[in-house]
């Protein structure tokens, strides 16, 4: 069970495009840099932070995009996800509830591509840092930590 961050190239296409080889060598530098491999293994990367900082999972390395799974929120994880954020020109899709969700960019976004079509509220949210991540995942992932909480201790369905 994680909490799931989502992250697109914009416009969000229908089909995710295939990462270019100098995309995937900037995520594998980006990566190595949080003390992971340079290159994903057939899922993704997945790798434990130096000094104790946590454990990522990050579902990418194929395709324009990729998913953040989290299970805590750290610093290094927040920082993580921004830089990915911000040096892959990708955006993050934040899950809120069943009639909202945010999409955090690092610029001002016109297009959203598919995005548009849904039929959920999305927020745009031009964030300057990890800090305003953290300020737009704070309450949905508490939530999410609540029900994964129950379902663990055999209380929800």
């Amino acid at each position: 069970m994680s909490f799931d961050l989502h992250f697109f190239a914009l416009p969000v296409p229908f089909e995710p495009s295939p990462l270019s080889e100098q995309a995937a060598a900037k995520l594998g530098a980006l990566v190595k840099r949080y003390g992971g491999p340079d290159a994903p293994d057939e899922h993704g990367f997945f790798f434990d932070m130096p000094n104790g900082a946590g454990h990522i999972e990050f579902y990418a390395g194929k395709t324009e995009g990729g998913m953040l799974a989290l299970r805590g929120v750290s610093d290094p994880h927040l920082s993580f996800a921004w830089d990915v954020m911000r040096e892959m020109c990708w955006a993050i899709l934040v899950h809120v509830h069943e009639e909202k969700q945010v999409l955090l960019t690092s610029a001002p976004a016109d297009d959203l591509g598919m995005l548009a079509e849904m039929d959920i509220e999305t927020i745009v949210v031009v964030a300057e840092g990890p800090g305003d991540l953290e300020k737009v995942i704070s309450e949905p992932f508490e939530s999410w930590a609540s029900w994964r909480d129950q379902v663990v201790a055999g209380k929800s369905h």
